[in-house]
């Protein structure tokens, strides 16, 4: 459900094709027409029909190309196929089902070219095509304190960016230097999420993001400022549906621990909200230092029932930990593996943690000599076969 603007450089091989004559199209007053054997054809690509749409430039219009025939996509712009220009739009499956569906506007001049072309270059038959004029909705900001949410929708009555992609605006409020995390989810939408300035009816973007969030969602991490407001902005491709923001404070990072793992042993845990976490992805974790002899060959395996689960090794400056390291999927189904050589400082140490963000759940750790590879979590199979991480990458750096 997505329309994309497409620069001409990337369109001109693709539309490239025969001059023809163009069918008018009004708002308001859909035209009935065919692909045959015998319509013009793209030079890669299906055949198309060309319709040319007169009005005021700058105005909204939603186009919809309809058909049962055939899986259709529309192309509009001042120019199209070889001559295709940055006013250029792009939809294959906007509509319901396998029809299409952009919003755009009219661009200088007042002249909107329309290509209704078959997404199969060897399909036939009938289609409907409509434009409709959309009313230029200008964008109202709602507030959402820290720790509360709002569900609205986003679609065709609502303002719409430079990318006439749907949005609506936010002032989230809360005490200067609290930690926010803003988020958006949505059954029928593809949502994003920014943060900036909005002056003069426009929106300065400093930070954005598409899919960190679960549910076709976004999420971003920020500082409510001195000013107790942060303002930010979600938006959509395309299509019509609902939506919920969220604005949470950040929970604080618990103080730094490192627990033993004696090679030979294993260690059973469990990552939960107590945990620390990833500042990005969320994802608690545990550290561990693994005892051993210097320079001793041990694998290292993470298994866990609940979750997906990652492992790496590498050195904490401080809290930060810097990685040599890492596995997600070495061991058995979801399970990690890691082959390292142990250090002669000590300092390096495991970290075992949740591959993505969720609610964590019970484990197991293990740390076993090298010249011996059974563990709970290897197939046989696997153990034949020569560990996946080359030992020279697991070496922790000498100290200086």
């Amino acid at each position: 459900m997505k329309s994309h603007l497409i620069a001409a450089t990337a369109l001109a091989t693709l539309l490239a094709g025969p001059a023809f004559a163009q069918t008018t199209i009004r708002a308001g007053s859909p035209v009935n027409g065919t692909i045959t054997a015998e319509t013009p054809r793209y030079d890669e690509g299906g055949p198309y029909v060309r319709f040319v749409y007169n009005g005021t430039a700058g105005t909204r219009v939603e186009v919809n190309a309809v058909s049962e025939a055939f899986d259709t996509v529309l192309t509009t712009g001042a120019q199209v196929g070889a001559d295709c220009d940055d006013t250029c739009r792009y939809d294959d499956d906007g509509g319901e089902g396998t029809n299409s569906m952009l919003r755009t506007r009219v661009p200088e001049g007042g002249r909107l070219l329309i290509d209704v072309q078959a997404f199969d270059s060897e399909a036939t038959g009938a289609f409907t095509l409509s434009v409709t004029t959309l009313a230029d909705v200008r964008p109202t900001t709602r507030t959402v304190a820290v720790g509360s949410s709002y569900s609205g929708t986003l679609g065709g009555t609502s303002a719409m960016d430079d990318n006439e992609q749907p949005f609506d605006l936010f002032t989230v409020t809360g005490r200067p230097g609290t930690r926010v995390t803003l988020r958006t989810s949505s059954d029928d939408l593809d949502t994003t999420v920014a943060i900036g300035t909005f002056a003069n009816g426009t929106f300065t973007e400093d930070e954005w993001d598409d899919d960190s969030n679960m549910n076709m969602g976004a999420r971003l991490h920020s500082v409510i400022p001195q000013s107790g407001r942060l303002t930010a902005k979600v938006s959509a491709y395309g299509g019509d549906g609902s939506y919920t923001f969220s604005a949470e404070e950040r929970r604080a990072q618990p103080p730094l621990s490192v627990a033993a793992l004696a090679v030979g042993s294993t260690v059973n845990g469990k990552l939960d909200a107590t945990d620390s976490f990833d500042e990005y992805s969320e994802a608690p974790f545990d550290y561990y230092r693994v005892s051993g002899t210097p320079g001793q060959r041990v694998v290292v395996n993470l298994g866990s029932e609940d979750m997906d689960t990652l492992l790496s090794w590498g050195e904490l400056e401080g809290t930060t930990f810097h990685e040599f390291v890492s596995n997600d999927d070495g061991g058995e189904g979801t399970n990690s593996q890691l082959n390292i050589v142990l250090d002669a400082d000590g300092k390096a140490v495991i970290k075992a943690a949740q591959f993505s963000e969720g609610e964590g759940g019970s484990y197991s750790i293990v740390a076993t000599p090298r010249t011996s590879f059974v563990t709970d979590f290897e197939e046989p199979e696997y153990i034949e076969e020569e560990p996946a991480v080359d030992d020279a990458l697991a070496v922790a750096p000498k100290a200086e």
